[in-house]
């Protein structure tokens, strides 16, 4: 029988290691892998561990039939099982529920298996050839592929030239096209689920997360790939169809052009932070990069909605590069105020719209379950959303180059426009001494009373570093998640954070800070808005003869305000305030006195409406039984329920100034009041209960809390005695998973092999 190197699989005359593998620092093998020479199904010989993560162990092996490399991925879901592979090859399963949990996930680790098998003659999916169960689990034999994964690929080569990510995805967005006519979605596509093979091409895999999506009626569960998720995802139960795909392999682009993750998809539901490809310095077609905002519209109606669709506008650019005509490049330039795109015809698309209010929430609609080519989906012309910005927050208008109209000036005019990025104030590089910063947009300090403050860091009591008149100019580096943006001061060489409702980008408006007073009639009230607009979401009220300061000049109409009574900034309109504050007449004293004791008019908006275009904040209930409610009052009481939120659901926060938040909550597509004692700002900080509480199980010593996924006495950050509490954040991490410890209030690293249920 011939002998085969345990590591790379290569025949050998003597011993289990090649001369290549032999001095290479392998790692050794752990109790609960299969040994290394171990035959499966008395075929498939097993070698050493190539992937692990929480539910699966992929091992490099050899089909002894055909004598060829494979690799064989085993169900291994860590936590619920154990194996010592000294006494059995045969997982070891203690208790009725664990034998259950692992009887369902072998079900579903099968069915990953044959739905991946269907496509395995197609160039861009990974072959499955065999499928089976052996030793109280399954398995699954495919191709051996040499290479690594897109995600490590990008992390030790960098972004990807455009042209390139487009020619490689192509055969990846045929099979998935052929996937989904048989009714079938992937729904977790990433850069961590397409392998790049060494001879150049991309190959999807892991079909963990895949149904079949015309069967959609119970509540749908999978793995949240923050990045690659689109919304509908978020919202377990919500219609997901070829769309959801189209999102992840267009954020998966995104990652390989530009090297920054996507920005979450609830996140992009108010103000789209996402910046356009050619923002960050990639050098791509304006075609090419319209058609990424177009599969990464946060939108499922406004989103590409087929894998054809999306392969006839790749391949419409592969021709167009061909061709003789230069690519015109995109500036690279922030889009505050983007004026919309045209499509070019040689797609067969009509531009399209991301709308940011529908007539509908989106969930709301019937989506195409096999017809693609309806009109609903995706045929409108799309702008990226034009709020119209605050003044603290609002980016550079954008300044596009004619383009190119002589073949010969192409390389002079992709010239003269890298430089015009370079001197133009937006996504410029400055040098802070020797040290290149790469800014975002110019602002300028306003409504400042004395000096604006820049310190080193984003603490109130943080080092300054600069001080500030209003009127001086800052250049953005990075939009903090709080109050903070770090920005670049080029007149003192520094760089700090500063607090952005003093910011605004239009130098004409800045001013000093002005004390006014609200003037509206007895009974009415004055809103204050998210936006300069009429589509603004309220975010309080002030009322008559209440005292603001006025910050900066948005127009004629409104004015950007700090109301100190309801602790908000916002907008205003000019001609509801006065220099002085009005005086109530006697006889309407007694009648203020008693409306002022009976409930006052919010302004708000309560019950079912439209997702906002703007918002503070998502936050995620965190509830360990029961539901948290949506009220219309700031009140608790069993009348004032509007709908019922669960623990991981998510919000989005519109107004944070009292215990009762003013909420959007896109689970009911309602607004209302809850409890901000039960909200979280990170959906990780969500406890999962009982099936996430674990306890240490040691029979002398301590269990180490760790900062790294290793054994290292430097790494240890906290000891954990038998039978103390440990709560899994996540299982994915390998064998060490990541948890929270409760007796220690800290987060790190334990061995899952020392922890019991």
């Amino acid at each position: 029988m011939k002998k085969y190197c345990m590591n790379c699989m290569r025949e050998v005359t003597t011993g289990t290691l090649c001369a290549d593998c032999v001095n290479l620092q392998i790692a050794d093998i752990a109790p609960h892998h299969l040994k290394p020479g171990t035959v499966l199904r008395e075929r498939y010989l097993i070698g050493n561990v190539i992937g692990e993560g929480g539910f699966g162990i992929t091992y490099i092996g050899r089909d002894l039939v055909l004598d060829t490399k494979v690799a064989v991925k085993e169900f291994y879901p860590a936590g619920h099982v154990n194996r010592n592979h000294a006494v059995t090859d045969e997982l070891t399963i203690s208790t009725d529920q664990q034998r259950e949990f692992v009887k369902a996930g072998v079900e579903r680790f099968l069915d990953e298996a044959r739905k991946a098998a269907q496509f395995s003659e197609e160039s861009g999916i990974v072959n499955v050839r065999d499928f089976f169960e052996a030793n109280a689990t399954a398995y699954m034999v495919m191709e051996y592929l040499d290479g690594r994964t897109l995600a490590d690929y990008i992390r030790e080569n960098g972004p990807m030239d455009a042209g390139k990510v487009f020619r490689l995805i192509d055969p990846i967005v045929t099979v998935l096209g052929k996937m989904h006519k048989l009714g079938v979605i992937h729904r977790d596509i990433s850069p961590d689920n397409i392998m790049y093979l060494n001879k150049g091409c991309l190959k999807l895999m892991d079909f963990g997360s895949a149904q079949y999506y015309m069967e959609q009626g119970q509540e749908q569960t999978g793995t949240i790939k923050k990045g690659y998720a689109p919304e509908e995802q978020y919202m377990g139960n919500e219609m997901q169809g070829p769309w959801t795909d189209v999102y992840g392999l267009c954020a998966t682009m995104y990652k390989c052009i530009t090297g920054i993750t996507p920005v979450e998809a609830p996140e992009r539901r108010g103000q789209d932070l996402l910046k356009r490809p050619s923002e960050t310095g990639a050098r791509i077609s304006k075609r090419q990069e319209n058609i990424l905002l177009y599969g990464l519209a946060v939108n499922a109606q406004s989103r590409c909605q087929t894998m054809e669709e999306l392969l006839g506008m790749i391949r419409g650019c592969e021709m167009d590069s061909a061709g003789d005509s230069v690519t015109e490049f995109a500036d690279h330039t922030m889009y505050g105020g983007q004026a919309a795109y045209t499509q070019q015809q040689s797609y067969g698309q009509q531009p399209y719209n991301q709308q940011p209010n529908m007539q509908q929430p989106y969930n709301q609609q019937p989506y195409a379950q096999q017809s693609y080519n309806q009109q609903s989906y995706g045929q409108q012309p799309y702008t990226q959303q034009s709020y119209q910005q605050p003044p603290y927050g609002t980016q550079t208008d954008i300044q596009r180059q004619a383009p190119a109209k002589k073949k010969r000036w192409g390389i002079v005019i992709a010239v003269v426009v890298v430089i015009l990025a370079a001197v133009g104030g937006i996504g410029v590089f400055l040098w802070k001494g020797k040290e290149k910063v790469e800014t975002t947009g110019d602002y300028y300090v306003t409504g400042c009373k004395d000096v604006m403050k820049v310190r080193e860091t984003e603490e109130k009591d943080g080092k300054v570093v600069a001080k500030l008149d209003n009127g001086e100019k800052v250049s953005l580096v990075e939009k903090g998640d709080d109050r903070y943006w770090k920005v670049y001061v080029e007149a003192e060489d520094v760089t700090g954070y500063i607090d952005y409702h003093y910011l605004t980008n239009k130098s004409d408006a800045v001013m000093e800070p002005a004390t006014k007073y609200v003037n509206v009639g007895k009974d009415e009230t004055l809103t204050i808005l998210s936006t300069p607009d009429t589509e603004a979401v309220s975010l309080g009220v002030a009322e008559s003869g209440e005292e603001v300061t006025v910050l900066a000049m948005s127009g004629d109409q409104y004015s950007y305000i700090y109301a100190p009574g309801k602790s908000a900034f916002g907008y205003v309109e000019s001609s509801k305030l006065s220099d002085e504050k009005t005086e109530i007449k006697e006889e309407d004293a007694a009648a203020t006195a008693n409306t002022q004791q009976a409930p006052q008019k919010t302004g708000d908006l309560l019950g079912p409406g439209n997702p906002p275009a703007n918002y503070q904040g998502v936050y995620y209930i965190n509830v360990s039984k029961g539901y948290l409610a949506l009220r219309n009052a700031k009140a608790f009481d069993a009348s004032n329920e509007i709908g019922k939120m669960y623990n991981g659901d998510y919000v989005y926060a519109l107004r944070t100034n009292e215990q009762y938040w003013y909420v959007y909550s896109p689970s009911l597509g309602s607004y209302g009041y809850t409890n901000s004692d039960y909200l979280v700002s990170s959906y990780a900080s969500v406890n999962i209960y009982n099936d996430n509480v674990y306890y240490a199980n040691v029979s002398t010593g301590y269990l180490a809390l760790r900062n790294a996924k290793a054994f290292d006495s430097a790494n240890e950050i906290g000891k954990i005695a038998n039978g103390q509490e440990v709560d899994v954040i996540d299982f994915s991490t390998g064998t060490y998973w990541y948890v929270y410890v409760p007796d220690l209030d800290a987060y790190g690293y334990v061995n899952s092999e020392y922890l019991r249920k």
